[in-house]
């Protein structure tokens, strides 16, 4: 098979050789390093666990501490223990095939795991609280720099959590040993097979006289492919044409009827409020009227939220009255329905474009396959794997014998027309474990043919499972038969051989079991008898059919899991089947409990923040008690747990049980996962025009927030669908992960969450955000591009000053500007987002375009280096026109560069002034190749003419700026997994503050160099940089811009390590980033009633302004609920704001509980980090000595860097990590 995953090749001769970054250890992301041993790991793996539990404990002593009342759980759901309600019944649950397990070796794991990334925290286990630190070491030489990546080496991409026994031993971490019906105590161990091949079948197939790989089908095969389609798939066809299940229903008068519905509520809700505001106060209310007042404390409900809580009461009614429905209790599929309506609601301009709406970009007709031989040589074979397997691995699989042997059936192989190599895992949700959907190649398979797999789809994931959304075909056009489905799916029941081989049943005899097994269940001679069998015999009989999946093909839904059958008290046996209702049907939904809980949930975190009264303990209380009155109240009427009995009359046996249809279901996710990436691949040819080596970082941005609910519920284009069938035909005891877990990664709203986030200090080394949008990578796109765009205009205009570079600069990194960028590239057709209104409008879709385009940006760069991204962006802005592209490439040298392009050095005797700057060179141990550059750093405006520094540093100010916030912003990218795109800009601002450079520049001793430069050029100013902090942050923006010129971003980096990013840690621990103005807002509305819908806030009022107009002071006060707080002065109203909001804080400590709060929040902390720094340690020192330990412990100085070679290893030194 080709090889399509080769590295880039583009051409960098035309960067200037600043863009070319050396190797370091910040930007490659290489796969994980070998496997420590067991020992080791789980000593470490244990205390790490042992800390994470008491940093839980602590938080939780403190709330209750602070408040006694814990928030009620959802009304208890058997859903989430895996139990089931039961019958009485004598029959039990016999076992007849014994557990199967397929052994596995070492190189399996290892061809494995290079498929997944491992996690930037500790995961919670089920109930456990077990995690597993996700921390790789990073090569140095990986560094910005294109890579050969092996072929079949898969990229970086979120991982389903499991915890590593050994090298070969791979177990679930939602093990759960108390299983009585599946094999998810039980830890299986796979053998990657040395071939694998099909079974020989002269009776089905003959292979061809001059091709030995194309395989043909007799006349025999055809027969019984004619067979199967007519006496099994043309009854469920006939019964789709008669019901019209493929004609979409007309929901016009559905909308129309619900938003009339509503707009009667809102009515008649504002009539009862303005009754009630006129009566007395001391008037007693009934029940029904304290009820409605409680039910308005939240406020009214819009009409858009009323309109659809009344969509889905009159679709659930709707759908109550279908004819030929199975039972009332049973949930069925319906073509682009969802459970609550239409799954699109889009308008018609809206549906022509977007993967949601299965259009996938550059997708092609593809020539039909030969229906009758196997198309050797045309077809790429690719083996289907699960990781992990709970819940998916049964004691009795679905197993099929021929030639006395059995045949187990593992899953899926898929048969694509293209190549599939570069595709990373499909990662979807099922009862709140994430679970990976990866491929493995394998040889071609022989012994089949395409008309078979076709009808085995059709009756596998159309007839039973009812999956009539999915657009099979390309271009989607399902009943066009010009073209051939995307992919085929070949069902593998599978027996291992000698030698490590595995074979494969051949579907002609799968089509004939199918066959064989399609009888009714309950046979006219059985159902004749079957009152007078035997306990003995009947049991017998009915430990055949269960757990097994029984058929009504005249019914919907179709398929159910055949749990219990009883004989008695019934004309037919009754089919018992233990079922779930949809989530729309819970408590969740509905409307009078959602209202009830989000008014105790705003009622109980504001309480949180602050010391509770009685009366406020009391108002909870009764919030509290009014969920448990509407839970009763409904209590029966929406319980999702269900026991269903169905006469089995029209019931058919269908020979497999539920491994089949959970895995059937995979495909849904799995297929528009490979269509997505095929379309990619033209992003990256031919849009891009770069081929990502890591493809989910691509992923990644082009994933809109929103689109958080598509990753974690990838289920397909209609996720209603597997849902319904999931929950009809899933195995009975199901083993569910931890939502609360699951989600925590992208939860950032509210107070508390803020400072938590904000409490977390910086990982030692490079870490995989679990944050599934495109805002972090946005966050790093906006400062890369910036910086780009910086330089370019800083080398392309060298006659341009400061305020002109920055005016053409705003023009270029305007979101407009971006925006008609990101159409350019056709960024519409590929981002990932919610099916529902966020992206509807034309300015939302536009912002979301423009970020996307920032976040694909950044995801070059991580994955490509800056050379790249800056070739692929001068081709993004220039692509019509080569003469712009050309200027826009070839950068003019510096000037002070152009007169001696080696080295100025030799200037240093002859000029005193260079001769001074030699010490200051000294002292921070660097030394500059043109040393002129520092003179002009520290060249303060203006100067007089003179061909030492030949202009002052106002424009080195505009460069080191941006070349200053991008190092942050890629620092901070790297080293904070955990924080959103908000927690990182605040971070961001405190690190490169005019405060913080000043800080710097005094602690550097720069002053003293800056008044000799201004003494020995004679320049006559007043020294208004003594007392401005703007005035000391440009000079260091300078000397930055001049430090970036002379050696590259490499010093650049090594620079901040030792002088900015070890400040992060005191910005975090003294809440630097939170200015008082801010912190005291966020204390006053901690103070602020439930039931206000317009809390005050602090004013901030002028009482005096002091001084002259060019020396003024001014006096400010701030005031919360008419009263004086406290007052500040400063040189500027803002200055004086942030003093009184700081005195405010200070003077009125009491009165702000948030404050406590916010403090026992870094405490919590500081104590779970300094335990992971003691263990680390302690680690550390066990492996390299107490020597390289001390090393390790001192923080970074560049005044203690005297040579070059040191400056760059700062970078190495500060990214090693033991694993």
């Amino acid at each position: 098979m080709s090889n399509n995953n080769q590295p880039n090749k583009q051409d960098s001769s035309n960067i200037s050789p600043m863009f070319t970054i050396p190797p370091s250890s910040m930007t490659s992301i290489p796969p994980p390093s070998s496997p420590v041993p067991f020992a080791t790991f789980y000593q470490s793996y244990i205390q790490a666990a042992a800390m994470y539990a008491s940093h839980q404990q602590h938080q939780q002593q403190f709330f209750q501490h602070i408040f006694s009342v814990p928030p009620p759980p959802l009304p208890n759901s058997n859903v989430s223990t895996g139990n089931r309600p039961s019958l009485p019944t004598d029959n039990t649950q016999r076992r007849t095939t014994d557990v199967r397990q397929i052994s596995t070796s070492k190189n399996d794991y290892q061809d494995r795991r290079r498929n997944f990334v491992s996690s930037s925290s500790l995961r919670d286990n089920n109930n456990k609280q077990i995690g597993n630190k996700r921390s790789y070491n990073f090569d140095q030489s990986s560094r910005n720099d294109d890579r050969n990546i092996p072929r079949r080496e898969q990229p970086a991409s979120p991982v389903s959590k499991r915890h590593r026994i050994n090298n070969s031993i791979i177990e679930d971490e939602y093990h759960d040993s108390s299983s009585d019906e599946d094999i998810n105590d039980v830890s299986t161990t796979k053998i990657k097979p040395q071939y694998v091949r099909t079974c020989v079948s002269e009776l089905y197939y003959r292979r061809d006289e001059q091709n030995s790989r194309l395989i043909h089908a007799t006349q025999k095969l055809k027969d019984l492919c004619a067979k199967f389609r007519s006496d099994l798939l043309f009854q469920r066809e006939i019964f789709r044409k008669e019901n019209k299940i493929f004609d979409e229903p007309d929901h016009s008068y559905m909308f129309h009827k619900a938003k009339q519905i509503g707009s009667n509520i809102k009515s008649n809700k504002s009539q009862i409020k303005s009754k009630d505001t006129s009566s007395e106060s001391g008037e007693e209310e009934d029940d029904d009227d304290d009820d409605e007042e409680e039910g308005e404390e939240e406020g009214e409900a819009t009409a858009a939220s009323l309109a659809s809580d009344n969509l889905l009461t009159l679709e659930i009614e709707r759908k109550q009255q279908v004819s030929n429905r199975l039972h009332p209790e049973l949930w069925f599929n319906e073509y682009k329905q969802g459970n609550d309506g239409p799954v699109c609601r889009c308008s018609n301009d809206d549906r022509k474009f977007g993967i949601r709406h299965q259009m996938f970009y550059g997708e092609k007709p593809i020539i039909p396959c030969e229906k009758w031989n196997n198309n050797a040589g045309r077809l790429f074979h690719y083996r289907i794997t699960l990781t992990p397997e709970t819940n998916f691995i049964l004691k009795e699989p679905t197993v099929i014998t021929y030639d006395d042997h059995d045949y187990i059936f593992e899953g899926f192989s898929v048969l694509s027309h293209v190549s599939l190599a570069n595709v990373n895992d499909c990662i979807v949700v099922y009862h709140n474990i994430d679970y990976a959907i990866g491929l493995e190649e394998e040889s071609p398979l022989e012994h089949y043919t395409i008309e078979e797999l076709d009808l085995l789809q059709q009756y596998l994931l159309i007839d039973v499972c009812e999956l009539y959304d999915i657009q099979w075909r390309p271009l989607n056009n399902n009943n066009d038969i010009s073209t051939c489905t995307c992919y085929h799916f070949f069902p593998r029941f599978a027996r291992i051989l000698p030698d490590n081989g595995k074979e494969l049943l051949h579907p002609a005899e799968q089509i004939q079991y199918f066959l064989k097994h399609l009888k009714p269940l309950m046979p006219n001679d059985l159902y004749s008898r079957c009152k007078s069998m035997s306990v003995d015999a009947w049991d017998k009989y009915v430990s055949k059919v269960q757990g097994s999946i029984v058929w009504f093909p005249k019914h919907r839904p179709g398929a159910i899991r055949l749990d219990q059958l009883d004989r008695e008290n019934s004309s037919y046996p009754v089919i018992v089947h233990f079922g779930i209702r949809p989530a729309v049907l819970s408590i969740q939904y509905n409307q009078e409990y959602r209202q009830a809980y989000k008014s105790y949930l705003k009622v109980f975190f504001l309480l949180k923040n602050r010391t509770p009264t009685e009366e406020d303990k009391a108002n909870l209380r009764d919030k509290e008690q009014r969920l448990k009155q509407i839970v009763a109240k409904h209590a029966e009427q929406l319980k999702r747990e269900i026991v269903v009995e169905i006469s089995s009359e029209y019931a058919y046996r269908t020979g497999f049980k539920s491994d089949i249809i959970q895995r059937s279901l995979l495909l849904s996710s799995l297929h528009d996962h490979l269509r997505f990436h095929q379309s990619l691949t033209e992003l990256e040819n031919q849009l891009v025009g770069y081929q990502f080596h890591n493809r989910w970082l691509m992923q990644l941005a082009l994933t809109h927030p929103s689109g958080n609910y598509v990753l974690h519920n990838n289920l397909g284009p209609n996720p209603d669908h597997v849902k319904n069938t999931l929950a009809n035909c899933r195995i009975r005891n199901t083993v569910y992960g931890d939502r609360k877990q699951l989600f925590r990664p992208i939860t950032k709203r509210g107070v508390s969450t803020l400072f938590k986030i904000m409490a977390k200090k910086a990982k030692t080394c490079e870490h995989i955000s679990e944050i599934t949008n495109y805002e972090r990578l946005e966050f790093l796109g906006d400062a890369l591009l910036e910086f780009l765009v910086s330089i370019h205009l800083f080398f392309l205009f060298p006659q341009f000053d400061e305020g002109r570079l920055s005016t053409f600069r705003v023009g270029l990194i305007q979101n407009h500007f971006f925006t008609s960028l990101a159409r350019n590239l056709c960024l519409q057709h590929f981002i990932i987002y919610n099916h529902g209104p966020d992206l509807c409008s034309h300015s939302a879709l536009n912002h979301a375009l423009a970020n996307s385009f920032e976040a694909l940006m950044g995801a070059i760069y991580l994955d490509g280096g800056l050379a790249i991204v800056d070739k692929i962006l001068s081709k993004i802005l220039f692509y019509q026109d080569k003469q712009l592209s050309y200027i826009w490439d070839n950068l003019q040298e510096y000037p002070l560069k152009v007169q001696y392009p080696i080295s100025d050095r030799h200037l240093i005797e002859q000029v005193p002034l260079l001769k001074q700057l030699t010490k200051f060179e000294q002292d921070i141990g660097l030394e500059f190749q043109h040393i002129r550059m520092l003179a002009q750093a520290f060249c303060t405006r203006p100067i007089p003419q003179n061909d030492l520094t030949i202009e002052d540093n106002e424009r080195l100010e505009f460069l080191g700026d941006t070349v200053l916030n991008f190092v942050v912003s890629d620092y901070l990218y790297r080293h904070f997994p955990e924080h959103h795109e908000g927690h990182l800009s605040l971070l961001r601002s405190c690190t490169v503050s005019n405060p913080t450079q000043a800080v710097i520049y005094d602690e550097l001793g720069m002053q003293e160099y800056v008044d000799y430069v201004r003494e020995q050029l004679r320049i006559t100013t007043p020294k208004l940089i003594e007392k401005s902090l703007k005035a000391k942050a440009d000079v260091f923006e300078a000397f930055i811009a001049a430090l970036f010129i002379d050696q590259g971003l490499e010093s650049i980096y090594a620079f901040c390590r030792a002088t900015i990013f070890p400040r992060l840690q005191d910005f975090i621990s003294t809440q630097h980033w939170n200015d008082p103005k801010s912190n005291l807002q966020h204390c006053c509305l901690a103070l602020r009633d439930p039931n206000d819908r317009n809390p005050p806030l602090p004013e901030y009022r002028v009482l005096k302004s002091i001084g002259s107009s060019n020396n003024v002071q001014y006096k400010v006060g701030v005031f919360f609920r008419k009263q004086r707080l406290s007052v500040g002065v400063g040189r500027s109203i803002h200055d004086a704001e942030m003093a009184a909001a700081k005195n405010a804080l200070e003077q009125h400590a009491q009165m702000f509980p948030l404050l406590n709060y916010q403090k026992s929040v870094l405490a919590s902390s500081n104590h779970y980090y300094n335990s992971r720094r003691r263990l680390t340690t302690t680690t550390i020192s066990t492996k390299t000595g107490n020597k390289n330990e001390n090393n390790r412990q001192q923080p970074f100085s560049l005044r203690n860097v005297k040579t070059r070679g040191n400056v760059s290893s700062m970078i190495i030194t500060s990214a090693k990590v033991t694993s």
